[in-house]
């Protein structure tokens, strides 16, 4: 298996604090994002670990992973976009790594702002028990936090994914999508296939509704914390959470 942390944005609902530093590399409580996830993916046996990032932060990010105390080897691979407006998005991104490094293998995905308070080892073994894809669910218990937020997912007895919304307001269930993925060799070689229907490269959890249609995408609900620091309440939030 191989590993991808996604950080090819460029953080726009950040700023200021994110137009000259790349959003991974914001400190939350005096730790870089991307390194809390490098802690949490330590003892993962990567066959290799990709950053992928954009042409603005490539030279941070890489000279980030020359100093992270890590047993990882860290390549860093630059999407060439040079603005927001030219973003090759979650999937393009994904889809930029795997040819550009030649990935012929099952894929693990984290986003490079998202930071779980789970052992992602236990997501690894869980993906390893079961058929097909994996992804990261979190049950938040309450319609209203969900509606127009987050991706929605539906499952069966089973766990297995049966339906997905993005960011619904009338959410049909409470568990929120999370940009943590386990992708199998078979799915991830459908990426190709989906964009070139048309599909857009930033909608990762339509691209999941479409895996789940196509075969089997089981859900894995955690419990802990999870922050998806994509504006400043959520920075806050998860300074808060580190804080304590």
């Amino acid at each position: 298996m191989k590993g991808l942390i996604l950080a090819g944005g460029y953080g726009t609902r950040l700023h200021p604090l994110t137009e000259d530093t790349a959003k991974p590399l914001v400190n939350v409580h005096d730790t870089p994002i991307i390194t809390r996830i490098l802690r949490r993916i330590e003892h993962i046996p990567f066959d290799e670990l990709y950053v992928v990032t954009n042409d603005k932060f490539t030279g941070q990010l890489r000279d980030w992973a020359e100093r992270v105390d890590t047993d990882h080897d860290i390549t860093v691979i630059n999407d060439g976009t040079t603005k927001n407006g030219e973003r090759l998005g979650t999937l393009g991104d994904i889809k930029y790594v795997v040819n550009e490094a030649s990935i012929d293998d099952d894929l693990f995905v984290i986003g490079g702002d998202n930071l779980f308070e789970f052992d992602l080892e236990d997501f690894i073994d869980a993906y390893n028990e079961q058929e097909g894809s994996l992804i990261a669910v979190k049950d938040l218990k309450d319609k209203e936090k969900v509606a127009g937020s987050f991706g929605v997912v539906d499952v069966d007895d089973d766990n297995i994914v049966t339906g997905f919304e993005e960011k619904p307001e009338d959410p049909s269930s409470t568990l929120a999508s999370t940009l943590l993925y386990a992708l199998s060799e078979d799915h991830l070689s459908l990426l190709d296939v989906y964009l070139a229907r048309g599909y857009p490269s930033d909608d990762a959890g339509n691209f999941i509704k479409y895996l789940a249609d196509e075969g089997r995408v089981v859900a894995y609900d955690f419990d802990a914390a999870w922050f998806d620091i994509g504006t400043k309440e959520r920075l806050s939030e998860a300074e808060d959470y580190y804080d304590a």
